[in-house]
């Protein structure tokens, strides 16, 4: 039973830790040089087109209003588009964790091996 009371009490740990990372990571990201927006359309893009991207990705909402939506659709597992891509981040996310989980194993045994 102290195993399994033991566990709860990291994982209750676990969360404010993954809420503080969540919290970073979108100040770190909108403390970003330029406008996304702009960034996205393109320098020749007129300001009508780069208003639909900002109405598209949520930037005219206050900021406040961005945190919570970028909360919940984390906790929903909504990682959005990729940019880049066009695909949903989540399908990058999985095409490319066999090679992560290939290389963290690779990695362990390594580590393993030399201590």
């Amino acid at each position: 039973m102290s195993m399994i009371r033991y566990i709860l009490i990291r994982i209750m740990y676990a969360i404010p830790t993954l809420i503080g990372a969540m919290i970073v990571m979108f100040i770190l990201i909108r403390m970003l040089p330029g406008d996304p927006a702009r960034l996205i359309a393109g320098p020749e893009a007129l300001e009508q087109d780069v208003e639909r991207i900002r109405e598209q990705l949520g930037l005219n909402k206050p900021l406040y209003i961005q945190f919570i939506d970028y909360m919940s659709s984390i906790l929903r597992g909504d990682f959005g588009v990729s940019l880049k891509y066009g695909t949903p981040v989540i399908k990058e996310i999985m095409a490319r964790l066999p090679y992560t989980i290939v290389l963290a194993i690779a990695a362990e045994a390594i580590a393993v091996s030399i201590s």
